[in-house]
């Protein structure tokens, strides 16, 4: 499966994970246990990578969705983006 996205040198060398920054900007990371694409793992470590180098960071699971949302966690997830967008990038 890793060739069919061009070998794992290849996905270390897109990975987001590899260009954070004191720099980058803060970051609302929206995940689920149970998505099939994106391994919660993936959120969690990018998580810890953007603390370590302290940058304001949410790290949100929704339990039991797959590689969407529901409106409940569509509303919960709009809610912590505007307070993003309020708190970090409005004057």
């Amino acid at each position: 499966m890793i060739e069919l996205y061009g070998g794992l040198d290849f996905l270390e060398l897109v990975s987001p994970v590899n260009y954070v920054e004191t720099n980058s900007p803060p970051t609302c990371l929206f995940y689920s246990g149970t998505d099939p694409l994106v391994p919660l793992s993936q959120g969690a470590i990018m998580a810890n990578r953007l603390t370590e180098n302290g940058v304001p960071n949410t790290f949100k699971e929704y339990v039991g969705l797959c590689h969407s949302l529901n409106p409940l966690e569509i509303e919960d997830s709009w809610s912590i983006y505007k307070s993003y967008v309020r708190d970090y990038f409005t004057n």
